[in-house]
């Protein structure tokens, strides 16, 4: 009777093959540790010469990820009984991958969605923006491949789907000049001085740390004003007066809104020019 251990002697080891399978799948591991490391190395280079992070990061996981797959798949096509497998595999794929198409439409549009945004970065991670569809205003906070998560201004976090975010109209405040146009609107009554209330607002505007005049070196020596104060609506109980009017960023400008409110009503009250509270006259019949 045949030695059963001699099944498994190096001769038969040798002679099955199994030694030379198991050679070449580490040459095919060690080929794929190399590539892994020369695209590490790719993706931090271009990182640091300045690229985008979180695009980086993106192709980094999705490259590594792809790499691994590679590996381990050319290093199990080395044996039979895996090789009939992978081929039965990936003959049954196309079910397999319509089912998982209905079963995460979503998941996938997000992570497609995302991909965009970390391609095309409309935006980055401490930008601010604002979403006028969905009334939201905050900074970016965190950005990842399923959502994007925004710090509103009240401090609250908004998480945002991918695919949705894809798909809005976003306002970028930080993108490319911060310096934003501010609208100081005030109604005066019509039985106020108009010209008077313009000059006042004017001045304000000018003497307030925040403002930024925008004319070129022609326009002043034209003589054109620094603020133009304009009559923007004759209402039922007021004339409104806008003075627009340009502040380093967004935020210097919120709180130039609130001083000059507060520098104009002063004004106004000592040079008597009043602000209207809305007024109704009411006739009643008699018979």
């Amino acid at each position: 009777m045949e030695n059963p251990t001699n099944y498994f002697s190096f001769e038969w080891l040798l002679g099955s093959g199994v030694v030379a399978k198991v050679v070449s799948c580490m040459i095919i591991a060690l080929v794929g540790l190399i590539v892994l490391k020369i695209f590490s190395g790719w993706v931090k280079g271009r990182i640091a010469r300045g690229k985008k992070q979180e695009a980086m990061n993106f192709i980094y996981r999705s490259g590594k990820a792809l790499i691994i797959c590679l590996t381990v798949v050319i290093m199990l096509m080395q044996f039979e009984m895996f090789s009939s497998a992978m081929v039965s595999l990936l003959a049954g794929s196309g079910v397999v991958a319509v089912v998982a198409g209905f079963a995460s439409q979503d998941a996938l549009g997000n992570l497609a969605s995302g991909a965009m945004l970390m391609l095309t970065h409309p935006f980055e991670v401490g930008d601010r923006i604002r979403i006028p569809d969905k009334g939201i205003d905050g900074f970016v906070e965190t950005m990842t491949i399923r959502h994007t998560i925004v710090r509103t201004l009240t401090n609250t976090r908004m998480v945002i789907p991918n695919s949705t975010m894809n798909t809005l109209v976003i306002e970028n405040l930080n993108m490319s000049d911060e310096k934003v146009v501010n609208l100081l609107e005030i109604g005066v009554s019509y039985k106020s001085d108009i010209e008077l209330a313009r000059r006042i607002m004017a001045e304000e505007v000018e003497k307030h740390p925040a403002f930024v005049d925008t004319r070129s070196e022609e326009d002043k020596a034209a003589g054109v004003p620094a603020v133009g104060v304009i009559c923007i609506a004759l209402a039922d109980s007021s004339v409104t007066l806008r003075a627009p009017f340009t502040s380093p960023d967004a935020g210097s400008g919120f709180g130039a809104l609130s001083d000059l409110r507060i520098s104009v009503k002063k004004r106004f009250d000592e040079a008597g020019v009043s602000i209207p509270f809305p007024q109704r006259v009411v006739h009643i019949a008699k018979d």
